[in-house]
């Protein structure tokens, strides 16, 4: 025993990713939800959809579907609201398959299209045709007195996993009903709503036995048996054209015959974007899959960066009535989100070790960024917490330990890297600059950039400024504005502040400047500092333009934007050149990672919760193991051939990570051996005793995960070999392990 106090349970997500496979159940059992404007609005959207198609069901009035578009930067909670969009509409309309969540996994429309028929199913596919089919028998028997809603309930109870299993045949027969002519009837129909002749006949033929493969293999993108062939169906689903016919089909088959059906389309950016736009026939093919699902009564709503409106064509954008943009949290919704997951992680509803000053300085170093704000959360009440542990005294979050946070997740570039950053900034803008400029005898008169505008009676003096953590730094930034002003009264000061500075530190030097200072983030530095500059610029006095110095410095800054245009886009050039080499170049694909042993006793977990142990440590295999690399160097055996790999293990960040994966491989052995265990001491028990054990080894995982945070493999990532996705394959099997490991053990166990 250390005698050291006890450690607290983190109530913090260190990801902060959303869990989209929460949909079926209550997403907010897993995740806080704190209801924002954006929030409001797009949920008011939903329900007015939801609520005009009740309506019209009263009434005989088609009220059409709509599009709803929710745009927002990286962590601003685009899949965490559209989790809960598709829960609620579930909740709402009673029937799984009546709303849809998807994402964008590949930057085309044919994988968008495989991913949908996915998770709409066989069963579902049956479903949607067989109920035109019990439309036809029920107006065939209009005269008898049967209702439409009893033919359904004939075949529709029977409509579950393959056609075969589907007796509206022997139904048909027992009312005297001739099964070709109904048949006949269901595809004129089918043709008729999809304006498709080959997904007419191919739906169709779901209705008959022996097909069911065969159909099925041809919607997902297979070559049509010669069995189809022979009845009409000649095209195949291989391309981003057909995709989008195929989507367009149903479309108007789920969300039509007076059905709602919610689609949502979450990472539209790998998609649509200025790097990768899709030509003009997939751009008009889009258009219409947006009319034709709208018409047909369903709600389509779309997830991606800002960017993809710009990218989107003004038609396409006219079909979206209800653009929906995200922003960061307020002060207020991070002060709720900190009390209520204290409140339901801890049982306290409190903001302690948080602080209302704190949470503002929250709000500024993240922008109110909800990923940023849970995972800076998460680290500064860890530190917190070790130091009472330490202390043995209560430590609250103040400034400066909100800086050693921040500085732990996302690092702090060194003072020359900074400067390095600014000087391309200026370079590629064509700003005539400056480094290390004297303006005046004093010492404090010394500014890192002096960027001066043509036409302007004075520069901009851009100064690197440390993190303003004491009252000395402070009143030495603000020294240093009154003595550039002393020598040149007309400039305008950008003290660029590096750190997480506190927010009365900011605000007194706001006060000196009479405008906000530049604050570094890594993430937005270039755009931050782009603007600064261009806003000093505005705020500079014109020379007169009659002075002939002025109108030599006009044609002198003609000069430079010209040539800066014309470097940018030399590059771009070389750089279209450099992609398209590349492009042609066939590469080798890595190898498959090692197999890792299960020493699971007993071999015997439920493949549900199986599959989640294993996914886990799949994606932290791929993403930690250095072949092929390492591997070649060995086949080789000679040093030069070692040098691709000695060029990966020499970097420490590099070791580190690898290092911090395979710890988290072997956690996650234990928390498998140790959920296995679980269930040979609680043979399909579940009372309170064995759900507290359970909640117990659940918790042991999350305190050991802490420790192991995924950002830290982020230079895995970084090395060559590496697939595109390998980090985010290891966020989606880790993010919420916990929580979805224990619901799956209970549900094995008849706890729903």
């Amino acid at each position: 025993m250390t005698g050291r106090a006890p450690r607290r349970r983190n109530p913090f997500a260190d990801m902060a990713v959303a869990n989209v496979s929460v949909i079926d159940g209550d997403p907010d059992s897993a995740e806080i939800t704190v209801t924002t404007d954006a929030m409001r609005t797009a949920f008011s959207f939903l329900d007015d959809y939801l609520d005009a198609r009740e309506d019209a069901e009263d009434t005989d009035r088609d009220p059409g579907g709509t599009v709803i578009a929710l745009l927002g930067d990286y962590g601003l909670g685009k899949t965490h609201m559209s989790v809960r969009m598709v829960a609620r509409a579930r909740a709402r309309l009673g029937n799984p398959r009546s709303a849809m969540y998807l994402d964008a996994a590949a930057a085309d429309f044919l994988s968008l299209y495989k991913r949908f028929m996915t998770a709409l199913g066989p069963a579902g596919v049956v479903a949607q045709v067989n109920d035109y089919y019990a439309d036809k028998v029920a107006a065939a028997l209009e005269p008898s007195g049967l209702t439409k809603d009893d033919v359904r309930a004939l075949t529709g109870a029977h409509a579950q996993g393959s056609a075969d299993d589907v007796r509206w045949r022997d139904i048909a027969k027992e009312l005297g009903l001739l099964e070709s002519v109904l048949l006949r009837q269901v595809r004129q129909t089918l043709a008729g709503v999809t304006a498709n002749e080959d997904f007419a006949a191919a739906l169709t033929l779901l209705l008959r036995p022996g097909f069911g493969d065969a159909v099925w293999n041809w919607l997902m993108g297979g070559r049509p048996d010669p069995i189809l062939v022979d009845r009409g169906v000649t095209k195949t689903i291989d391309d981003d054209l057909v995709a989008l016919e195929a989507l367009r089909v149903f479309a108007l088959l789920l969300g039509g015959r007076d059905h709602r059906f919610v689609l949502v389309i979450d990472e539209l950016d790998k998609i649509f974007s200025a790097q990768h736009a899709p030509g003009h026939a997939e751009m008009a093919e889009f258009q219409e899959l947006l009319q034709v699902a709208t018409k047909a009564g369903a709600c389509l709503v779309l997830g991606g960066l800002p960017e993809v409106w710009a990218a989107l064509s003004g038609p396409v954008r006219a079909r979206i009535p209800h653009p929906v943009r995200l922003s960061g949290l307020t002060e207020q919704e991070i002060t709720d989100f900190i009390l209520r997951t204290q409140e339901a992680t801890l049982g306290v509803r409190t903001l302690d070790p948080f602080t209302p000053p704190v949470v503002r300085t929250i709000r500024m170093v993240t922008r109110g960024n909800p990923r940023e704000v849970i995972r800076l959360c998460h680290r500064a009440f860890r530190l917190a917490d070790d130091r009472r542990r330490e202390t043995g005294a209560p430590v609250p979050v103040d400034d400066a330990l909100l800086h050693q946070a921040n500085t732990d997740l996302v690092g702090q570039p060194s003072g020359d890297d900074i400067r390095d950053q600014i000087a391309r900034v200026l370079t590629g803008g064509g700003w005539d600059h400056s480094r290390d400029r004297m303006l005046g005898a004093r010492s404090d008169s010394n500014v890192d950039f002096w960027v001066r505008f043509p036409r302007r009676q004075s520069g901009c003096a851009l100064v690197l400024t440390p993190a303003l953590l004491v009252e000395a730094d402070v009143d030495a930034a603000v020294g240093r504005i009154i003595a550039i002003r002393g020598v040149e009264p007309h400039a305008v000061v950008l003290p660029v502040i590096t750190g997480t500075p506190p927010d009365i530190a900011v605000a007194r030097v706001r006060e000196q400047l009479g405008y906000e200072p530049v604050l570094y983030r890594q993430a937005t530095f270039v755009d931050d500092l782009v603007t600064a500059v261009e806003t000093a610029m505005a705020r500079l006095p014109e020379l007169d333009t009659g002075d002939p110095v002025a109108q030599v410095l006009t044609q002198t800054d003609q000069i430079i934007r010209r040539m800066s245009t014309m470097h940018r886009d030399l590059v771009e050039q070389m750089q279209h050149n450099i992609e398209r080499v590349e492009t042609a170049v066939t590469r080798v694909p890595p190898p498959a990672p090692p197999a890792v042993e299960d020493d699971a006793p007993g071999g015997g977990l439920p493949q549900e919760v199986a599959g989640l142990f294993t996914a886990a440590v799949a994606a932290l295999s791929a993403l930690t193991t250095l072949d092929p690399e390492v591997v070649r160097a060995f086949d080789a055996g000679d040093y030069e051939a070692a040098e691709p790999a000695l060029a990966i293990v020499e970097h420490p960040d590099v070791v580190a990570a690898a290092g911090t994966g395979r710890l988290l491989i072997d956690v996650v052995h234990r928390f498998e051996t140790a959920v296995a265990t679980w269930f040979d001491r609680h043979p399909g028990a579940a009372d309170t005793a064995a759900r507290l054990a359970l909640e117990g080894i659940c918790n042991v995982y999350d305190g050991l995960a802490e420790y192991l945070p995924t950002f830290r493999l982020v230079p895995l990532a970084r090395v060559p070999g590496r697939p595109d996705d390998a980090l985010a394959r290891v966020e989606d099997a880790l993010g919420n392990l916990s929580f979805r490991v224990r619901r799956q053990v209970l549900r094995s166990v008849g706890v729903r």
